[in-house]
């Protein structure tokens, strides 16, 4: 994903560099496409991103490099830690 921490896109995205992907640079984006000829229409969409409440601005779901690791060798051991914690309600 083409798109930094600050909703820009970085390097990668060449002609679009700095640019928001929700404002400069859609408009940029759709620009360039027009220039060479490699889009056939352009209709308004009121898309319904997912919003931050705390940022007050929508967010956008990335691509990220992910990992994920097996639990066997200590699942066992977590599952018998959690029946020792004393839960409360606050």
């Amino acid at each position: 994903s083409p798109v930094d921490d600050e909703r820009k896109f970085i390097k990668e995205a060449r002609f679009f560099y700095g640019l928001d992907v929700l404002g400069d640079g859609n408009a940029a984006l759709i620009d360039h496409l027009d220039e060479r000829s490699s889009i056939i229409m352009v209709e308004p969409y009121k898309h319904k991103y997912p919003y931050d409440w705390r940022s007050e601005k929508h967010t956008i779901v990335r691509a990220t490099t992910q990992w994920c690791a097996s639990v066997e060798g200590f699942r066992e051991a977590a599952m018998n830690a959690i029946n020792q914690v004393v839960w409360t309600l606050s």
